[in-house]
């Protein structure tokens, strides 16, 4: 460990805490698009655990409705390297149906940070 990494460690630890701690449900995948971390407003929102949402299993979790077109787009966005923007319904781990909108923002190093907005409850 050189001493840049360790003056690092510590912004890096605050920068994870609060992404944790944010109210807006936040995820992140490697450039295959596998989900490799959720915050834990995700979890909540979807009443899923990590392991539930993890890799490529958070397709499961959209509406049959929407499955295919999302998924199709989202690999498409992967291919070009560009951001990823749709609306989305969402099964939670109770059943509910919710609508959201999710946004992807391609980072330097191939790897997706994003967001659910505007949720609604249907």
């Amino acid at each position: 460990v050189t001493g840049v990494q360790t003056c690092a460690l510590p912004i890096l630890n605050r920068q994870r805490w609060m992404l944790d701690n944010r109210a807006e449900p936040i995820f992140e995948t490697n450039k295959e698009g596998k989900f490799t971390w959720v915050n834990d407003s995700f979890i909540r929102l979807t009443d899923r655990g990590f392991r539930d949402l993890k890799d490529n299993n958070w397709i499961n979790i959209l509406h049959e409705d929407v499955r295919n077109t999302v998924t199709k787009d989202w690999y498409s966005a992967l291919e070009t390297g560009r951001n990823f923007e749709h609306t989305v319904k969402i099964i939670d781990g109770k059943n509910n149906c919710l609508q959201a909108k999710i946004i992807a923002h391609r980072q330097e190093d191939g790897n997706y940070i994003g967001t659910l907005s505007n949720i609604i409850k249907n």
